[in-house]
């Protein structure tokens, strides 16, 4: 965020130092007029081109009175590679007569290497009739570049607007920045707050995980002593019904017997009361016949 807005603050100041030249060249006046040897001449010429294009320079000379030019010269030197080169093939005037208030007009065509750069070096020569002396002036014409000051301007024009909606989404993005950074102070406030919960639930856990831990091992020697009682259980379960067995099988047996003993009982029983009984009744006479007969007393109850 701060790069993009720092970023955006320093751009047009570095656009504007690009173009401070271009801007001062262009408050320079595109046509000079000078004043000398019985003539105005006006030189008229773009302000900007890029190498390799054609380049047009305008001279208007004015005669002030009837006059002739003796000799006209105009010689125009670009920077190439950090040197002046002349460029050739530019108008001469010699032995030319003119009334006055005519107007001559010059156009200067001609092309540059395609390795200048910076502006253009012109010299004019001028003398006529009407003086002794003769007029020589040396300027700076136009400025050749790539791109262009109207390129740069353009360019200029699309980076600020460019700036402009950057500016705003930025605005709008620290107005949401200063709200998420709200929240997210809230929001780690919150997440110190469950840190502590946390840590002290992970005190708790490692308190449990022990009790549970020693609580296991608790269980695992349970659990042995379980399996090992279980299968003494199982053991004594079915000596148990091992024996309940036996006893049903005595319980039947001895049911057997008693109803046999009981059965014995009562016939021992019925032969005793029959042998009282027979013992308490009297008994009958009876007769022995023998040779002899005897009659017997019945025997006295004791």
């Amino acid at each position: 965020m701060l790069t993009i807005k720092n970023l955006c603050r320093v751009l047009p100041l570095i656009l504007l130092s690009l173009i401070i030249t271009p801007i001062g060249f262009v408050q320079a006046q595109t046509q000079q007029t000078f004043y000398s040897v019985g003539v105005d001449i006006d030189l008229s010429f773009e302000e900007e081109a890029h190498p390799q294009t054609e380049i047009i320079h305008n001279i208007k000379i004015i005669a002030k009175s009837d006059l002739t030019i003796n000799q006209f010269s105009i010689n125009i030197y670009a920077l190439v590679n950090q040197s002046l080169e002349q460029i050739p093939g530019l108008p001469t005037i010699n032995s030319l007569p003119m009334i006055e208030d005519q107007v001559l007009p010059i156009r200067i065509n001609f092309t540059t290497p395609p390795e200048t750069k910076g502006r253009l070096y012109c010299n004019i020569y001028l003398s006529t009739s009407k003086s002794s002396d003769h007029f020589s002036a040396s300027i700076y014409t136009t400025n050749i570049n790539s791109p262009t000051f109207a390129e740069l301007l353009a360019d200029y024009s699309s980076l600020l607007s460019d700036y402009n909606k950057i500016s705003n989404q930025f605005s709008q993005l620290q107005a949401q920045y200063t709200t998420l950074s709200n929240s997210h102070q809230e929001l780690q406030e919150e997440y110190q707050k469950k840190s502590d919960e946390y840590i002290a639930k992970e005190n708790e856990y490692q308190i449990l995980n022990s009790t549970h831990t020693q609580l296991q091992s608790n269980y695992a020697s349970l659990d042995s002593d379980y399996t090992s009682l279980k299968r003494d259980y199982d053991d004594l379960y079915q000596e148990k019904s091992d024996l309940e067995n036996e006893i049903e099988n005595i319980a039947s047996s001895l049911n057997s017997d008693k109803y046999l003993m009981i059965i014995f009982i009562i016939i021992i029983v019925a032969l005793v009361g029959l042998i009282i009984y027979l013992r308490n009744k009297q008994k009958e006479p009876y007769v022995v016949i023998r040779k002899e007969t005897v009659s017997m007393k019945p025997e006295k109850k004791k």
